[in-house]
């Protein structure tokens, strides 16, 4: 099943267009009518998030915060029935990559812009910023919050710093003296900061100010997962997992060939869950999906897998439900995935979180207009003036642009990832055929670089 779209704060104006001998005259001012996304959908308005980028999750409050890359604005939405409440202005300003961690103590948000350095502390209840923030001064590679502090990994200088949450002061610095290099992604577990290096896993407790190196050399760690029951840990890079034990031996390393994301363990049903961006894309489409891998922790074997949506960029895990909540910045979307026992791991929802115009075309006979969405979601929206009407009709993954021709009064979409052109009818607003490039000999990959059309009507030629 599907969550309601939340469609956000993309308005499409539909004008009065005057055709005259095909040239498109000046529109009546002011415009006839506008459509707002979220009004005609029944959803919250006052903000949108485009190309999901993190994920993470208030247990206290039961909140799932989805952070974006193109806009300012944090979705919230609850935690046990996937309803989308809400919007939480950042202030982040243009292109950013913001990490999150969330202080369950009291229910903040930090967001790191992980491009500049700059931390800002979000206030959900609010909606907003509190004006508290750190500039670190130098790109940074990841955030996390215990026992009362903020921590934030800078990579390329080899430090892990800490401050407290109370008033954002500087505590301390873990540096390349306590054995830290290359620090990057982190987990919590107890009280205590597990740190990605290559040099092993730092495992800090931030309360005591105290820190010890489990010496294994990963070059290019960047994700850690950690049963401290158990003393286990597993390192990630770009392409391998790696299981240690306490000590730092070698369990098991598996080299995988997709792109790794995120890693973390399942206590519940002992499995280590590692999310890749294009893990379950399948054989010959090139459409780069995500999947959820799910391994013997100590063998590092594959018991089964999921398949999640295009370009899956984070998950979070919620132990108190067994569900894991994965970030698609490709569909803008987050799917639900229940790990609750090994006999039902799967998706069981998708909550869409993202709205998202990429072109805009009109009926040659009457007033409908056409919304093509690709980040928020792969549709094409048939809007009425007259009647206020929104009909969605489901396009290929990525559809990027579109154009009219008139005298098939039909429409025709391009879509980048599936490297196909849809037939739209303008008469019954329905697909009628797919034109599928890569049986011309088109390779799958070079569709992703296609994003214009031209229309040669005489001939009945697309460009």
């Amino acid at each position: 099943m599907r969550f309601p779209s939340t469609s956000l704060t993309f308005a499409a104006t539909t004008l009065a267009l005057m055709l005259a001998g095909g040239c498109l005259e000046s529109p009546p001012d002011p415009p006839a009518r506008t459509l707002a996304l979220t009004e005609a959908e029944g959803l919250p308005a006052g903000g949108n998030a485009l190309k999901l980028f993190d994920v993470d999750l208030d247990p206290v409050r039961r909140r799932i915060y989805v952070s974006s890359i193109l806009t300012p604005f944090l979705a919230v939405l609850d935690a046990d029935s996937g309803q989308p409440l809400g919007w939480v202005d950042t202030g982040l300003t243009g292109y950013h990559l913001p990490r999150l961690a969330v202080d369950e103590a009291s229910g903040l948000v930090y967001v790191l812009e992980t491009e500049s350095g700059r931390l800002v502390e979000v206030d959900p209840a609010s909606g907003g910023v509190t004006g508290r923030a750190l500039e670190f001064g130098t790109s940074a590679s990841g955030v996390a919050v215990a026992a009362g502090r903020v921590l934030v990994t800078i990579a390329h200088l080899d430090e892990v710093r800490i401050h407290r949450i109370s008033d954002l002061a500087f505590e301390r610095t873990f540096g390349a003296a306590d054995g830290i290099s290359g620090p990057q992604g982190m987990a919590v577990s107890d009280g205590q900061v597990l740190v990605a290096t290559s040099a092993g896993v730092a495992v800090l407790d931030p309360a005591a100010g105290s820190g010890e190196l489990v010496r294994a050399a990963v070059p290019g760690a960047i994700e850690v997962a950690v049963d401290l029951e158990t003393r286990r840990y597993w390192l990630a890079t770009d392409h391998k997992v790696v299981a240690l034990d306490g000590r730092g031996s070698v369990l098991a390393s598996r080299r995988l060939d997709p792109r790794v994301e995120n890693i973390v363990h399942l206590p519940g049903l002992d499995l280590l869950a590692v999310l890749t961006e294009d893990g379950g894309m399948p054989v010959g489409r090139p459409a780069v999906v995500g999947s959820i891998e799910f391994l013997d922790p100590d063998t590092l074997e594959s018991r089964t897998a999921v398949t999640t949506g295009m370009k899956s960029a984070r998950l979070a895990f919620d132990e108190g439900r067994d569900r894991l909540f994965v970030a698609e910045m490709g569909e803008g979307s987050v799917s639900v995935v229940d790990v609750s026992s090994s006999g039902t791991i799967g998706v069981e929802a998708t909550i869409d979180v993202s709205a998202a115009i990429e072109a805009l075309a009109v009926h040659p006979d009457d007033t409908r207009v056409y919304l093509l969405s690709r980040l928020g979601g792969s549709v094409l929206h048939v809007h009425e003036p007259a009647t206020g009407s929104l009909k969605t009709i489901a396009m290929d993954p990525w559809p990027v642009e579109m154009i009219v021709h008139p005298g098939r009064r039909e429409l025709l979409v391009f879509c980048q990832f599936s490297s196909t052109v849809l037939v739209v009818d303008l008469r019954r607003d329905a697909v009628v055929a797919r034109i599928d490039l890569t049986r011309s000999g088109v390779a799958p990959c070079v569709t992703h670089y296609l994003a214009s059309l031209a229309l040669d009507e005489a001939r009945d030629r697309l460009y």
